[in-house]
């Protein structure tokens, strides 16, 4: 489970919201994040709306935000390296020319897909 996710289940716990992690993994093929989280409130019979859960305790600065982690493009090149993934440079289409070219001149990508 991401850390993300883990440190949401705790803080959502300590509101007294208690959701099954574990579960919760299950049913959403081992990939969870904040909307899966929030879903998961919803259907357990806690009275919130989608909307509530994100405008009021999942926002910057509210009671349940946390900070996601966000990798380099190296540290996420390493990450796959070092777990023998084949690293891909996915949708370069949507990527601005001058920042495909210093992408595909600083890190060796195994493919390419459009």
């Amino acid at each position: 489970m991401k850390i993300v996710a883990k440190q949401l289940l705790i803080v959502w716990k300590n509101f007294g919201i208690k959701i099954n992690g574990d579960e919760l993994l299950s049913k959403n093929n081992g990939m969870i994040g904040r909307p899966h989280i929030a879903k998961e409130i919803i259907n357990a019979g806690y009275e919130f709306s989608m909307h509530e859960i994100f405008n009021k305790y999942l926002v910057n600065g509210s009671p349940a935000y946390i900070r996601s982690s966000i990798l380099s493009v190296q540290e996420g090149v390493d990450l796959l390296r070092n777990n023998n993934a084949t690293v891909v440079l996915a949708h370069p289409i949507l990527i601005r020319k001058t920042k495909i070219e210093d992408l595909l001149t600083n890190f060796k990508f195994d493919e390419s897909y459009i």
